[in-house]
């Protein structure tokens, strides 16, 4: 009697005994009545977040009343992971539907390699008990997708800004993003999307000059502290003034000769004004300027 009582009252036995009464419940069920529409493999990336659709049928004698509870589990485990009734979007895992709807979809934000399971999900009711039999297996991988930038036009002088969107649209712990290759200001910020997912963005704002044409710029997003880390670089495509280069005739400005016309030409305003163009224009020279419109005048 004593142990029976050990065993009742500690809740890691009354919690695993109180599971096993469930599924011997639910042992004499008809499982044709029991069925779940959940993908068998589902595939998420390490740092983003995954949606798993999920809807399941009940006894046309027992629909599922307004009370009912589901819970997911991983198989062998005595902990559930979530519980409808307990259901808060800003958890890491939480269900998307509704119960009594028949609706038991799922959402994991966060993922990490230790996520790669199999879940069950439990119906219970005061009328139905029951563990279904289909499991579907969350595959782990890698972070492969890189955060997009988006960049306008950029001209030498002229303040500009670029933006970096994260991958992902969870509503998990926000991502660390810098920027790499450039000196300016970043700012972070965030778009809300429903239950409280969200993308997030970086602004970088800088000068660029013209140094800074076909430079690169990556912007880096990291999750889970640093865990998992995904980048994207971009060449700078910097608009600038091009060189000019003046042209009188067939020469151009530094192929000019030494003097500012012939010996003898006329000394009327049209020479004049060649002459100050040629040797303070061209040549900065104003002795030679000077002494030429002296020549020309006397």
């Amino acid at each position: 009697m004593l142990g029976l009582r050990m065993i009742l009252y500690n809740p890691r036995y009354s919690l695993a005994l109180t599971i096993l009464i469930l599924q011997l419940w639910g042992f004499g069920c008809n499982d044709s009545d029991y069925v779940i529409d959940v993908p068998s493999y589902v595939t998420a990336q390490e740092g983003l977040c995954v949606h798993i659709p999920c809807s399941f049928t009940v006894p046309t004698h027992s629909p599922v009343s307004q009370t009912a509870e589901g819970h997911w589990y991983r198989p062998r485990a005595v902990q559930n992971l979530m519980t409808s009734s307990k259901d808060d979007p800003r958890k890491r895992m939480f269900f998307t539907g509704k119960i009594p709807e028949r609706d038991c979809s799922l959402f994991i934000n966060d993922v990490q390699k230790s996520d790669q399971n199999s879940y069950q999900f439990r119906l219970i009711d005061p009328k139905t008990l029951y563990n279904y039999k289909t499991l579907p297996f969350l595959i782990v991988t890698e972070l492969t997708d890189r955060p997009e930038i988006f960049q306008g036009k950029l001209i030498a002088g002229k303040q500009s800004t670029i933006t970096c969107r994260s991958p992902g649209i969870c509503a998990g712990t926000p991502p660390d993003i810098t920027w790499n290759g450039k000196y300016g200001e970043t700012k972070n910020f965030l778009h809300p999307y429903p239950n409280y997912t969200s993308v997030y963005y970086s602004n970088f704002t800088f000068t660029p000059s013209r140094d800074d044409d076909q430079s690169s710029l990556t912007c880096e997003v990291a999750f889970l502290q640093y865990t998992s880390v995904t980048k994207h670089m971009v060449s700078l495509n910097v608009e600038y003034p091009p060189d000019v280069i003046i042209t009188l005739g067939e020469s151009r400005i530094k192929s000019f000769p030494p003097q500012p016309g012939p010996p003898d030409s006329p000394c009327n305003f049209l020479n004049i004004f060649k002459i100050i163009f040629y040797y303070f224009i061209v040549y900065r020279d104003v002795l030679g300027l000077v002494f030429s419109v002296i020549n020309c005048t006397f």
